[in-house]
């Protein structure tokens, strides 16, 4: 793992970077008292759509609540993420009908994650979207750091000797622990 976030989870670990997300418990609430709880602890919002691919030209690609993707930047059927900064550089993104590819979130429900971002990044300020990069590590619901990826350069352990258990605590470890379920809605979009 990169000392750089080693040290930003020494930081997070002793109060000092991301507070915000840390005690932050949002399992089984539902999207709306997310989003009011989180205004009012100080998080900035935005509603930023999900690009599921580039062009050869890095024309974006929009990901549909289908699973599809349009070049259409105003297609009513984008899907949207809820994208909530604090100055402390705590990051929550709540998906509120999921991820339909299952890459970011599960597909079948509302879920949030929670994560610290690198402290020089310019998605801290809420200006921009926070990109794979700009994320440090993320948060369980328990409040421990976790790995941002599943991929052992971002710290998942992986023993070669045990290929298939690696593979299945990465899983584990990145999809249970780092993706909260959150409360259905009647209206989620």
């Amino acid at each position: 793992m990169h000392r750089q976030v080693v040290e930003l989870m020494a930081d997070f670990r002793d109060g000092r970077l991301g507070s915000s997300v840390r005690g932050l418990r949002l399992r089984d609430r539902k999207v709306d008292d997310v989003h009011t709880r989180l205004v009012a602890l100080g998080f900035s919002h935005a509603l930023r759509p999900i690009v599921s691919e580039r062009s050869a030209r890095g024309q974006a690609r929009w990901l549909k609540v289908d699973g599809t993707s349009t070049m259409e930047e105003a297609d009513a059927e984008r899907l949207l993420v809820r994208e909530y900064t604090h100055f402390d550089a705590g990051l929550v993104r709540v998906y509120p009908v999921g991820d339909p590819r299952g890459r970011d979130v599960p597909p079948d429900g509302p879920y949030a994650v929670k994560a610290v971002l690198f402290p020089h990044s310019p998605a801290r300020k809420g200006i921009e979207p926070a990109t794979f990069y700009d994320v440090a590590f993320r948060v369980a619901e328990d409040g421990k750091a976790l790995s941002k990826s599943r991929r052992e350069v971002y710290g998942v352990a992986y023993d070669p000797s045990e290929p298939l258990a690696s593979w299945v605590f990465a899983e584990v470890h990145l999809g249970e622990m780092a993706c909260i379920p959150l409360a259905f809605e009647a209206e989620t979009r």
